[in-house]
């Protein structure tokens, strides 16, 4: 199998106000794809959101956490059974993810700015296998009171993470 250089993640994110300025993440509303591009293809999938909250203050997303169960991830590209399973076991090995022994991956979002109503820029930290790297990515974000929406594309190089193949 080629290398997957980047990664791109696409996130949408649910809250629900539990107490005055923290959010508690709406797992079962929550979704995670990823897609990967190789030399010779790209493929994509998902991974189940485990958990997380987001601090808001004046109805403005300042800080957070989400957690990703890694031992949830799927391929939505290829149909056949024997195929897919082939790569999410892939994926789940030592070369890519380590979803034994890395269960989770973690995003911490440190600060959040806004660009222009809806649209802001979230700087953070990508925790997985281990490794922890900055991120800085655009998001749009909707407040409501008592919930809060955030949808965000993610690109990574994977490679810094050492999720590589070889």
């Amino acid at each position: 199998m080629k290398i997957f250089k980047s990664m791109t993640i696409l996130a949408t994110v649910l809250g629900s106000l539990t107490w005055a300025n923290e959010l508690k993440v709406d797992a079962n509303s929550s979704s995670l794809r990823w897609f990967a591009s190789k030399v010779t293809g790209k493929h994509d999938g998902a991974v189940k959101v485990k958990s997380g909250s987001l601090k808001v203050v004046k109805g403005a997303l300042q800080s957070g956490k989400v957690v990703l169960d890694m031992t949830t991830i799927t391929v939505r590209d290829i149909e056949n059974p024997e195929y897919n399973a082939k790569l999410v076991g892939h994926l789940n090995s030592p070369d890519f993810f380590e979803v034994d022994k890395f269960k989770s991956a973690v995003l911490l979002i440190e600060s959040v700015k806004q660009v222009k109503g809806e649209d802001h820029t979230i700087s953070g930290k990508l925790m997985i296998k281990g490794y922890t790297h900055p991120v800085n990515f655009p998001a749009k974000i909707k407040t409501d009171g008592e919930s809060l929406t955030a949808q965000a594309k993610i690109e990574i190089d994977r490679t810094l993470w050492k999720i590589q193949y070889g």
